[in-house]
């Protein structure tokens, strides 16, 4: 379907009346969503107007440090939205054109990632989901063959300057099913698919990703220096995250990726299973693999090949390993 931009300039008036207060995005230390807040500022903030006519309201934030309490055109920016093949595409500008904020909505009206970018226009947040395909939609072994294998690749702009990349584990957040010692081994294989570029496109491994475990945490969602693999409510966090299986927040300095935290929906109807054959669940390591392109600055896709693709099938390992497009993408990028 082509574009059809649809501008929405944002007059500041000279004089605001008590009625009509612009809201005021506070900057401040925020709760951690299962850890501890280290007071760090959010992404850069601004007085802000109202979406577009026809635009959704982004729900709220749930208490997640480091992440802006709005999402609205900066006073006196400028809104485009985006017609595309699936929903529609947001882009907010401030007042001397740069980048304040981008949104991908699907057809439903479900936000399904979220980018804040600073003064300068550099990507700070990214934060992305993924979620369950409902059922007799076509995710199947048939697409490891030739079909499966298209080079569909979308980078969010954002990568990670040093490796390894550490991360840890939330122990405590698991569900008691599948348990912590099965997660850690889902989690370490869905990293390592991406550092060994384990493919199912005969693409070989160029890039230098590399992760390394450094143990349990009780840290979660929050910008605080840690890397973190955990379990809660999905809907807690708010935003991009509410009713996904799973959700993803990277933080950047300078387009330089800093921190990247998932946080797995735990009381998912489906339920995951963590190795073997998953049954009628959700592949755990699925999960894993598409939040870890997440992480490493890949976004969604347009291609049930890839695992960007920003669904996952309960019953399905087809995305233990990645397509042509996320393979060549993380070559790329590293």
């Amino acid at each position: 379907m082509p574009s059809r931009p649809r501008r929405a300039a944002i007059a500041v008036a000279a004089v605001v009346t008590a009625a009509a207060v612009v809201a005021v995005v506070v900057i401040g230390s925020r709760g951690g969503g299962g850890g501890a807040s280290t007071g760090t500022a959010p992404p850069t903030a601004a007085s802000t107007e109202p979406l577009p006519a026809g635009v959704p309201a982004l729900p709220e934030w749930g208490p997640v440090a480091g992440v802006p309490e709005d999402f609205g055109v900066p006073a006196g920016g400028d809104a485009v939205v985006r017609d595309v093949a699936d929903g529609t595409v947001v882009e907010l500008t401030r007042p001397d054109g740069t980048m304040y904020a981008t949104a991908e909505i699907d057809a439903s009206g479900r936000y399904r990632g979220v980018e804040y970018y600073d003064a300068s226009g550099d990507l700070e947040l990214s934060v992305d989901r993924v979620d369950a395909l409902p059922p007799g939609s076509p995710v199947g072994a048939s697409q490891a063959g030739r079909g499966g294998c298209r080079n569909v690749q979308n980078r969010s702009g954002q990568r990670w300057t040093s490796m390894p990349i550490p991360w840890r584990l939330n122990a405590r957040s698991v569900p008691r099913r599948p348990g912590a010692s099965r997660v850690l081994t889902a989690a370490k294989a869905a990293r390592a698919t991406w550092a060994r570029n384990r493919n199912r496109c005969g693409v070989r491994d160029a890039s230098r990703v590399t992760f390394r475990y450094r143990g349990i945490t009780t840290r979660g969602i929050g910008k605080n220096g840690i890397n973190t693999i955990g379990f809660g409510e999905t809907n807690e966090l708010g935003g991009a995250c509410v009713g996904a299986v799973a959700c993803t927040f990277t933080w950047s300095t300078g387009r330089r990726s800093t921190e990247s935290d998932i946080r797995v929906d735990k009381n998912h109807r489906r339920g995951y299973a963590a190795g073997g054959r998953p049954g009628r669940r959700i592949d755990l390591q699925s999960v894993l693999v598409h939040e870890t392109g997440h992480t490493l600055g890949l976004e969604h896709v347009r291609d049930t090949g890839n695992v960007m693709y920003p669904f996952v099938r309960a019953g399905s390992t087809i995305y233990r390993r990645l397509g042509r497009g996320d393979a060549l993408a993380v070559n790329a990028l590293y």
